[in-house]
């Protein structure tokens, strides 16, 4: 048996200043990210089953559809682990010139 399609909308309110012009939006809900399709928590496990773990997208989805009755496209695992690592690729860059300061002492 199909497990049917749930949609879930959220709202947030938006103002407009009458004097400037500028735009103010409220906070989204916790756990939802604007824009992006699936939670926070899921994208973690998608990014860490694909590069921690080296599952292609089709096991990460035979993974969700087997063990959640998640069905996900390849498209948001692709566009998941990229927005990730446009994330963090200051960071690491950040430590590994961090890295390379360092004084090297051999073991022993």
């Amino acid at each position: 048996m199909a497990l049917p399609i749930e949609v879930v909308e959220y709202q947030r309110v938006k103002c407009q200043c009458n004097e400037c012009g500028a735009m103010v939006m409220g906070a989204p809900a916790l756990g939802i990210v604007p824009g992006q399709d699936l939670s926070i928590d899921l994208q973690a496990l998608l990014v860490w089953l694909g590069n921690y773990g080296h599952i292609s997208y089709e096991k990460q989805q035979e993974f969700l559809r087997e063990l959640g009755g998640i069905e996900i496209g390849i498209g948001p695992g692709q566009a998941t682990n990229a927005r990730v690592a446009d994330t963090v690729k200051p960071a690491v860059e950040e430590l590994w010139q961090w890295a390379r300061r360092q004084a090297f002492r051999p073991c022993g």
